[in-house]
């Protein structure tokens, strides 16, 4: 019987997509991620003759596994360096600690996934989500729009406070804007709002449980994105899974799951509001055909088949290395 160890900074309950992840690992008085690298390095120290592989998805759990001897699967997110979108002062002086660790796992690791953008050095694999059946809201009773992920400035969320408050008012009259998450943005983002009066028609949820976020996203009509840089975010899966379309910026890896007037629509970075208003209404007049279509595209998310292949892959790894 073989035995694998799984390095995770976060317990199952902590968040949803990277939100959680970036907070915490970016505390700007605790640096968690300095912490969680000694706590790695002293445990395989200690235990590692107890696994035959180790997986991880954290760079500096990744570099401290590269010491040892037991091999490695490794899996890139979107944004491969943790510090590039530092929101803290620091974060800047120690973009090149994670760019060596990048260099080193990319040359050490046993096998090579990536969640986010393509790489040539990496296989495409796409979050297993347990298909949320459910959670999946009836198309004619849902409403709303919504927005989960980071409040920072890469996010653009102010371009999507402004869309809501351009649309028709026979689609805003009856529609709220969720907006889950939190960061930096908050305050700025809540005074935009009031400037456009829309205090009662915009709602900030804050963190929640993933499984409350799905919620909200399930019941919702859209989900509305407008970042500058993604990898691919796991909003995006989750949203497809209970049948919620999709509008975003054409970035990161996005367009290999979400198509132009099939479930949902991509923009160009330099949208106009005009444009981003009009997907959102075809999608209204559309809905029960972008909603069906937003669940079939999620088949590529199916946690059986996925975790059935990197299982297999797993042993193929550790079968090798004892062959060897």
């Amino acid at each position: 019987m073989h035995r694998i160890l799984i390095l995770n900074i976060n317990d199952f309950n902590s968040g949803y997509g990277g939100q959680a992840t970036f907070i915490k690992n970016l505390h700007p008085k605790i640096p968690l991620r300095l912490i969680y690298l000694f706590q790695v390095l002293f445990f395989l120290l200690l235990k590692r003759n107890k696994y035959d592989l180790i997986v991880s998805h954290t760079p500096e759990a990744s570099y401290i596994a590269t010491l040892f001897d037991k091999p490695l699967i490794h899996i890139f997110h979107g944004n491969n360096n943790a510090l590039t979108e530092s929101i803290f002062w620091y974060g800047k002086y120690f973009k090149w600690l994670f760019s060596y660790f990048d260099k080193r796992i990319t040359k050490k690791a046993a096998k090579l996934y990536t969640v986010g953008e393509s790489r040539k050095d990496a296989e495409k694999f796409y979050s297993p989500i347990d298909f949320h059946s459910k959670e999946k809201a009836l198309t004619a009773d849902r409403k709303d729009f919504v927005f989960a992920g980071r409040l920072e400035k890469m996010k653009n969320i102010d371009a999507i406070i402004e869309v809501f408050s351009s649309l028709p008012e026979i689609y805003k009259a009856d529609n709220l804007l969720h907006i889950i998450g939190v960061g930096t943005q908050e305050q700025k983002l809540k005074k935009l709002v009031s400037k456009l009066n829309l205090d009662d028609k915009v709602l900030f949820h804050g963190q929640l449980t993933n499984e409350k976020a799905i919620e909200i996203i399930s019941n919702s009509l859209i989900l509305l994105m407008s970042s500058s840089y993604e990898g691919f975010p796991m909003v995006i899966a989750e949203s497809l899974t209970v049948g919620t379309p999709i509008i975003s910026t054409e970035v990161g890896d996005i367009s290999s799951v979400v198509r132009n007037g099939y479930n949902g629509f991509l923009l160009p970075l330099d949208y106009d509001k005009e444009n981003y208003t009009e997907r959102i209404v075809e999608i209204i007049l559309n809905y029960e055909r972008f909603s069906e279509n937003a669940l079939r595209s999620s088949a590529v998310f199916n946690a059986e088949e996925i975790a059935s292949r990197f299982i297999s892959e797993c042993k193929n790894i550790i079968f090798q290395m004892s062959a060897g």
